[in-house]
């Protein structure tokens, strides 16, 4: 057989190629700088390499963002840092965007970076169409991170599922709050948040 058919492959066989260009961090930032990104473009992600776009949130999503950030902020402000809608940096090439993050203060220490997976104690995504994908890909992507607490503000079933103990990509407890029952916030004490303040 001549050698340059030892490569083809045998019927029924495919060869899978990886063609994408994954960029880094840097190159990201570069493209954003360089007014590569439109008014449209605002709401993206960087996850692995690749520029995700986001869903435009609805009323119920954006005030149910500020009424989670205002509780927490004024539950814990003085001892963490609160943001909303921040890049969170995990690794080179991959920045989520969560809807809330919480990270070890001073709101100082983040003045010329990125909170970095090592710095959030929590992260919250409300979730109304993008439910399924914040059940499985973002709590696989945090869970992988390390970070110990994910959030998920579910405005469907109007609950808060808390997902905690974060091994390879996976969260070995979650445990979902109803109305009239408070969500305790593991990483500040004796600090506890109603559910029916921020699902109303």
């Amino acid at each position: 057989m001549p050698a340059l058919e030892k490569n083809i492959p045998a019927p029924g066989e495919v060869e899978v190629f990886d063609h994408k260009y994954r960029l880094t961090t840097e190159q990201y930032y570069a493209m954003s700088e360089a007014g590569i990104f439109g008014e449209d473009d605002k709401r993206v992600e960087l996850i692995d390499g690749e520029i995700h776009r986001t869903e435009p949130p609805g009323p119920m999503h954006s005030r149910g963002g500020m009424r989670l950030f205002r509780l927490f902020d004024k539950a814990i402000g003085d001892r963490f840092f609160v943001s909303y809608e921040e890049p969170i940096s995990i690794v080179d090439g991959t920045e989520p965007m969560p809807d809330l993050l919480i990270a070890k203060g001073p709101e100082s220490a983040y003045e010329e970076k990125h909170p970095t997976a090592d710095d959030l104690v929590a992260v919250v995504e409300i979730s109304k169409t993008s439910l399924a994908s914040d059940r499985k890909w973002k709590s696989s992507l945090y869970a992988g991170a390390g970070i110990p607490e994910y959030w998920i503000v579910n405005l469907v079933d109007k609950q808060v599922e808390v997902y905690r103990k974060p091994s390879e990509k996976k969260y070995s407890e979650i445990v979902v709050y109803k109305p009239g029952e408070q969500v305790p916030l593991a990483f500040a004490g004796e600090v506890a948040i109603a559910v029916s303040d921020f699902l109303r």
